[in-house]
């Protein structure tokens, strides 16, 4: 055995942003990390060879996905779980994404973000807090990046595979041996090319051969279409203005306010 330097690209997918953001109750913006590891395996001899249409319909699929798109809806569930520590678990929690131009919605189990009409509110309705701060870029809460997971594919060696069950079929990155993300699975209709289900499998970074420890995140989608719908989503009155005062509205009585 000898040990081998490889260049990881840790996909910080919406999966884990969201995973934060349930735990921490904190806005962060989706990075890409890129950090060199020593990993204990074999040398590699060959590549592998991926099917060329399999990989176009992979890239459709997950171009379905991007949240940088002029306007687009997600809707769906996480659920997620860590193998190495039971306490750390998401179960059903509520996902929702609305975007159109610079204006957008976003909410995340008892969290809200409105990022319009030239302000940013934050509510968090378990701590009954409110938020407000100037108004920001749509951030881009989108799933994995393409070129990003295609570098990852092609010079980490995952396999690439393919399942059908009636009219879902799934497409598969798999590399058991990877020291971050092991699994990347994306299911979806046949017929629409729609996502409606996104599945990342990680290693426990302190055992990253171990199998019994590894970390879980599922994204049921329910709704992915290119139409925001966002009016109904920003169109709830959150605070009033009177001048350069700020106040709650009476269906937020009783929550803290919190000026930026």
């Amino acid at each position: 055995m000898k040990v081998k330097y490889i260049v990881i690209v840790v996909l910080i997918l919406v999966s884990a942003s969201a995973f934060t953001w349930a735990t921490k109750g904190k806005f962060l913006k989706p990075e890409v990390a890129v950090k060199k590891v020593a990993l204990i395996t074999e040398p590699t001899t060959e590549d592998i060879a991926y099917d060329p249409a399999l990989l176009k319909k992979f890239r459709e699929v997950s171009d379905n996905l991007d949240a940088g798109k002029p306007e687009c809806l997600i809707v769906g569930v996480i659920n997620s779980f860590n193998h190495a520590d039971s306490s750390d678990v998401i179960r059903d929690l509520n996902y929702i994404y609305s975007k159109k131009g610079q204006d957008f919605y976003y909410k995340l189990g008892n969290t809200e973000t409105i990022n319009a009409h030239n302000t940013c509110i934050y509510i968090d309705h378990d701590s009954r807090q409110v938020i407000v701060s100037p108004y920001r870029s749509a951030s881009k809460v989108g799933f994995a990046n393409m070129e990003q997971l295609l570098k990852g594919l092609e010079s980490e060696n995952y396999e690439l595979t393919s399942t059908i069950n009636g009219n879902q079929e799934t497409i598969a990155m798999i590399n058991e041996d990877h020291v971050s993300m092991k699994e990347y699975r994306v299911s979806f209709d046949t017929l629409t090319l729609k996502a409606t289900r996104v599945y990342t499998r990680y290693a426990n970074p302190e055992n990253p051969e171990g199998t019994n420890n590894e970390k879980t995140m599922e994204i049921g989608l329910s709704v992915l279409q290119n139409k925001s719908g966002i009016e109904k989503y920003i169109a709830k009155p959150v605070v009033t203005k009177n001048g350069a005062h700020l106040a709650l509205e009476k269906s937020f009585e009783g929550y803290e306010l919190i000026q930026m």
